[in-house]
């Protein structure tokens, strides 16, 4: 498995700073990692820093993508053959409070939810 990390937007062989100290972390633990510019993702483009192949287990740990987005990430991964650990519909339903909200209303403060075309004015 290998942890997928957003590299440096002025050094792709570095992990982005935010994410340095778990980065190091993990590669002191001896598990695999991957870097890939999120610029260059978001502009389309995804390059890993070490070649994914077919079977390769990838768990994200980046920013907070949109559904859609993270829906790509998924295709780009499997694309080359790779594996997400959270799937399109398991990151949506977890990380997007719309979604999860229904579920937990009772225990958390109460929540409105507007359009994101919503016009305040």
């Amino acid at each position: 498995m290998y942890l997928l990390y957003p590299s440096d937007p002025f050094d792709k062989k570095r992990p982005d700073e935010q994410y340095m100290e778990e980065y190091d972390a993990v590669v002191t633990t001896g598990l695999r990692t991957a870097l890939f510019s999120f610029e260059d993702f978001e502009a389309g483009t995804f390059k890993t820093s070490v070649p994914l192949t077919p079977g390769d287990c990838i768990l994200y740990r980046g920013w907070m993508l949109t559904p859609d987005a993270y829906a790509a990430l998924v295709m780009h991964m499997r694309d080359k053959g790779a594996i997400e650990v959270t799937n399109a519909t398991q990151y949506q339903n977890c990380h997007h409070l719309p979604q999860w909200y229904p579920l937990l209303a009772a225990c958390t403060s109460e929540t409105v939810v507007l359009a994101s075309d919503a016009n305040f004015n």
